[in-house]
C-alpha cells in the first residue's frame, strides 16, 4: 500500500528525494514536513526495495531517544563501480 502525500506524490518517494539530496532524515522532521506518521514503515519500504538505508540512535538535550536515518549513497557508488568494471 502506498500513502500519498496532498501533490499525489507517495510519501515513500517523498523520503527517498529527501534522503538522497540532504542525506538524512528523523521521524520529526518528516512528521513536520510531510505530517509522516510512520517514517519507520516507509523506510522498511524503501528498504526492501534495495536502497540503502542506515539508521543511528541518537539523543537529544532532553535524554529523548530518536532514530535518523542516512542514505548510504556510498554504498550505492560502490555498487556503480562495480557494474561498470564488470561490463567494461
Amino acid at each position: 500500500m502506498s500513502f500519498k502525500t496532498r501533490n499525489g506524490q507517495p510519501m515513500k518517494t517523498l523520503v527517498l528525494n529527501h534522503l538522497r539530496k540532504h542525506g538524512n532524515l528523523s521521524p520529526i522532521e518528516a512528521s513536520a514536513m510531510w505530517a509522516c506518521r510512520d517514517l519507520p514503515k516507509r523506510i522498511s519500504e524503501l528498504r526492501k526495495e534495495g536502497h540503502p538505508i542506515t539508521v543511528e540512535y541518537k539523543q537529544d538535550d532532553m535524554g529523548q531517544r530518536y532514530a535518523r536515518y542516512t542514505y548510504d549513497a556510498a554504498s550505492v557508488r560502490q555498487a556503480q563501480q562495480f557494474q561498470n568494471k564488470a561490463f567494461a
